[in-house]
Order: C-alpha cells, then structure tokens, then sequence
C-alpha cells in the first residue's frame, strides 16, 4: 500500500529532526537579533527580529533543499561528506542572496546599502553556520559520519553511528532513504536501496523483496500469512518474500 502524503512528509520531518532544528532556529535567531550583526543593529528591535526571521527561514529552507540535491545525486556518492555540505552551502547562496534582498527592500532596512556580492558574502557566511549545525545534527543519518572504528571488509558499515554496532539484520527502501536495522538498532541512511544492496555485498545475505534485503544471520524461518511468503527474523519482524526472490529464499531455509 502506497503512503500518504502526511507519512511521507512526516518521515521526512523526522528524517531532519525537525523539532531540534526549530530549537537552533530560535536560539540562531535569538542571538542574530540581540546582536545585530551586519549592520542589523541600526534597525529597531521588533523590526530587526522580523528581518532575521525571514532571512534565517530562507537559508534553512535552501540548505535543507540543497543538502537533499547534492546527497541524492548519484555522481557526488564518493565524494566526503564535509565536501558535499560544501557544495550545498555554494549552491544554497544564490536563491538566499536574493530572497534576502528581497526581504531587506520589505522590512524597509534602513542601513547604508550594500553591493550584491558583500551581500552574497554575509549570506554564505550564514548558510555555512546553518550547513554546519544541520550537518552535525544528521550526519550519521546523511551516511557522513565520519567514526573511528576499526576497517570493515563492508564499506556500508561506515556510514552508520557506531552505537549501532556492525551486525547488519536487513534493509528496507523507504522512499529515498534506506532503513537499515542492526542488532542493536535501527536508523535511516539517505542512499539509493541498491547503492546499499552493492556496499553490503561481502556480507553474506540475499534481497527477498524490490524493497528488502536481508543477511543471512537475520533470518529465523519462513512463514505465511493471507497466502503470502514471509520471513521471520531473529528479533522477531517479518518482512515480505516476492515471488522473484521466493525460490532463493525457500533454498536458504530448507
């Protein structure tokens, strides 16, 4: 069955830690109002507050787009991930840069004016701040976490936070996410579903489903339900058996 509108945008709200990052929205835009930086402080407080409301909103929203290009692009897939945030920061600039334009001609900004690239400027500074408090927020989600840990023969392991360990149950496709559940826990990585299948090809398991992927140490038995194959893992889930991958599967478990 094909989800919702609201489960897919509530999946990727969550996906974002939307409620952490209206925390550091508030407390971004708390100190960019007290403070006043770039000239901001000329302008009256209430007046001040609302132009980096608006101008902080435009930056978050086109980094958060940005991020997503650059990290579902399939050409950017080696790339490291403080160079793709990077890149995201870079792209993110020009849309803000002139939303934030726009803003100052709304909010009448009373201060001397600046050229459009000092402007660019001040707005690259403020995409990299949010870029980086994104970036360390859902870097173990966005598979960039970089961790110290000891070489895997897998190179899919190292995109997962430490603290879910490296026994790999299964993977499921989410959309443009991967769901990939561990002994110890389960996490979304943003990666294309056969991108995943390919990283974890040394580790010894068989796809069972379009949308499922399963290790072969996961696997406790088969079973039916409504007429339709099934497999049940060790910690107790069951997952969808299509009929491409039923024979295969059947010849595992006999």
């Amino acid at each position: 069955m094909k989800r919702s509108f609201f489960n897919r945008a509530k999946q990727a709200l969550e996906f974002w830690h939307w409620q952490e990052q209206m925390i550091a929205f508030g407390i971004t835009l708390t100190a960019f109002a007290v403070l006043g930086p770039f000239q901001s402080y000329a302008i009256p407080f209430g007046q001040r507050a609302l132009y980096w409301a608006l101008s902080l909103l435009a930056g978050w929203v086109c980094m958060i787009a940005m991020l997503t290009l650059v990290l579902r692009h399939p050409a950017l897939d080696e790339w490291h991930g403080a160079t793709r945030v990077a890149l995201a920061v870079l792209l993110a600039t020009m849309p803000t840069t002139y939303l934030v334009s726009q803003i100052e001609y709304l909010v009448e900004f009373p201060s001397q004016p600046v050229s459009f690239w000092t402007l660019m400027w001040h707005v690259l500074i403020v995409c990299a701040l949010i870029g980086g408090l994104v970036y360390l927020r859902v870097a173990s989600r966005l598979g960039l976490q970089e961790v110290q840990k000891p070489q895997s023969p897998a190179p899919f392991l190292k995109r997962l936070p430490y603290e879910l360990g490296g026994q790999i149950l299964s993977l499921s496709m989410q959309d443009h996410y991967v769901e990939v559940t561990t002994a110890k826990g389960t996490e979304l990585i943003l990666i294309r579903f056969q991108v995943a299948i390919k990283e974890v090809g040394v580790i010894a398991g068989t796809q069972i489903h379009r949308s499922h992927w399963v290790a072969l140490n996961g696997m406790r038995r088969l079973q039916r339900q409504n007429g339709k194959l099934f497999v049940e893992l060790v910690d107790g889930r069951s997952l969808p058996v299509s009929r491409t991958y039923a024979q295969t599967v059947r010849a595992i478990l006999a």
